[in-house]
């Protein structure tokens, strides 16, 4: 068995005998633990069991890569922050953190029409596969082992199988609402210690938006008392969340700056030959990249405004496990139950929508279903609806787009930390139950209970949502609510163009937007067209190519 391994940065991984390990910040049983002691571990793994025993010990940001002649381990965290890719033709077998260099590997590769669809109107495929079906991804919380059949010794043909060590399932305790508030200030001080002890003195750079999230990391450094913060927020000039960002730094005594967004710098960056690389780095055939801070950065390390050894640490995750991915009250609030119904209308409706694919809903339907389906556990093991829908969240849109962020902090060369993907944070959060988690209850509280860091948050739907709950049983609620979807497109259609706050549709010609935008669209629904452009050679790639090829497929074919 050949085992080609590459590495977008060799510098960021660690080689030890047999073993390519890459992370900071790595908790072994609760004590930080450095490179080489756990490349000693990782060497003693001896099947799939063994090394989940020992990623189960692990709290941190990782991946690691164990081989021999016969045989070879590929670990991802319980995030999958960072990613693996693998293939395997005969006995040969390509490794790398990048899918274009093991694409340009395989003869006759090409990009598979039926996931097509689900990169299209979602943004990132799900599970182990990626727009090519020889390459696969190590998904979060999950080991692959690559090995030569034990009963045919002289088969040339590796078996691939794989275990998972973690899955995102509630399991509820009780208590008050008080004791939860409580155990959860001990978690966040906790686990931003740890990163406190990480940066050893080093700068900390908080991206410090109008949100909860990193508001919740800018408090609890200052609680710290850790010596040297800084703050930075990006938007169009006068925008409502660069204010809020402005005034939590003030309140803090932490340095502030701000990038101003505009629809040029946008468009300069796009057909800068460093976006075009970063895009190669970080999207591909596993999902579309995440540009939020791109402009940002760019800027801020172009005029030396960050210092070279800074650590970014940024708040992605944090609000997820509070309950942000509890988005329905009527089905969450009113009806918490385990259905399969419930669930996969939840999916679909708050995920598989960047694109409309309603014409082509019978045929893709129990295609997309199966899918989401593939990547539960079964449902009795979930305590409610909520609970499975967060679940598919977790491995998915967290792991591959959320998360996925952090290549765009190793593009620009910068150390960084998601505090709260700390796994006592998360554990945390799987005890709580759903009452205290819809509408963010509990986690908000916890934030506002700050004076005098309490700063009223941007929420401009706030007024609508009181409303909607005032007249949700009562004659007017549909025309109500179908009216108000139209207003909001119609509103959309006229000003998203020119006035969204990250300015970002610079980025497509204005003709092509306006061609294509109805309204429900955004900068993602853009960007996996143009990928899927660009990954299928065809520059004039239309959303009902991409549709009508899976439909034939799937017509076809209907055991997929």
């Amino acid at each position: 068995m050949n085992i080609h391994l590459h590495f977008f940065d060799k510098g960021q991984w660690t080689h030890s005998g047999n073993t390519y390990l890459r992370g900071n910040n790595i908790i072994k049983d609760h004590t930080r633990a450095n490179d080489q002691t756990l490349a000693g571990l990782i060497q003693e793994v001896s099947d799939l069991e063994s090394a989940c025993k020992l990623n189960n010990r692990l709290n941190g940001l990782f991946a690691w890569i164990m081989s021999d002649s016969k045989r070879v381990f590929l670990s991802a965290d319980h995030h999958r922050s960072v990613p693996l890719f693998y293939a395997v033709r005969g006995d040969e077998v390509w490794i790398s953190d990048r899918t274009d260099w093991i694409y340009r590997r395989l003869p006759r590769a090409m990009p598979d029409d039926l996931l097509a669809s689900e990169y299209l109107v979602l943004g990132y495929i799900t599970g182990k596969e990626t727009l090519c079906r020889d390459i696969f991804q190590v998904e979060a919380g999950t080991v692959v082992e690559v090995s030569l059949k034990q009963d045919h010794a002289d088969s040339k043909q590796p078996s691939i199988r794989s275990k998972r060590y973690f899955r995102y399932v509630h399991q509820y305790r009780k208590a008050s609402r008080k004791q939860f508030l409580h155990d959860f200030d001990d978690i966040v001080l906790q686990t931003m210690q740890r990163v406190t002890e990480y940066a050893a003195g080093r700068p900390i750079v908080v991206p410090l938006s109008g949100g909860y999230d990193s508001r919740l990391i800018a408090i609890t450094l200052s609680r710290l008392e850790y010596p040297d913060v800084c703050c930075y927020t990006y938007g169009l000039q006068g925008s409502k969340e660069a204010r809020i960002s402005q005034t939590i730094a003030e309140k803090l005594n932490f340095p502030w700056t701000k990038v101003h967004y505009t629809q040029k710098k946008w468009r300069e960056w796009f057909h800068n030959p460093k976006r075009r690389l970063y895009y190669r780095q970080a999207s591909g055939l596993a999902g579309i990249p995440n540009i939020q801070e791109l402009v940002a950065l760019g800027e801020l390390k172009n005029n030396h405004l960050l210092p070279g050894d800074a650590v970014i640490v940024g708040g992605h995750h944090a609000m997820f496990a509070g309950g942000k991915g509890i988005y329905d009250r009527y089905a969450y609030h009113d009806h918490p139950e385990v259905k399969e119904k419930t669930i996969i209308k939840h999916i679909l409706h708050y995920h598989y929508y960047l694109w409309n694919w309603s014409h082509q809903h019978d045929t893709l339907y129990p295609f997309f279903r199966q899918r989401i389906l593939n990547r539960l556990a079964s449902l009795q093991t979930y305590p409610d609806s909520p609970s499975a829908c967060e679940s598919w969240d977790y491995h998915e849109r967290q792991a591959k787009f959320i998360i996925h962020a952090g290549r765009l902090y190793d593009f620009f060369g910068y150390d960084w930390q998601m505090p709260f993907c700390d796994m006592d944070y998360l554990h945390f959060w799987l005890e709580v139950p759903l009452a205290y988690r819809h509408d963010k209850s509990l986690y908000k509280q916890y934030i506002n209970s700050f004076s005098p860091f309490e700063i009223p948050g941007y929420n401009p739907q706030k007024m609508v949502l009181s409303l909607r709950e005032k007249i949700r049983n009562t004659p007017v609620f549909l025309p109500a609510q179908r009216g108000y979807q139209k207003y909001i497109q119609w509103n959309r259609r006229k000003n998203e163009y020119h006035q969204h706050p990250m300015g970002w549709y610079g980025i497509i010609n204005k003709a092509d937007f306006q061609g294509r935008f109805t309204g429900k669209e955004n900068i993602n629904s853009f960007q996996s067209l143009e990928l899927l452009r660009s990954i299928f050679e065809n520059g004039f790639l239309s959303v009902d190519e991409v549709l009508n090829r899976s439909a034939v497929v799937l017509q076809n074919d209907p055991i997929h």
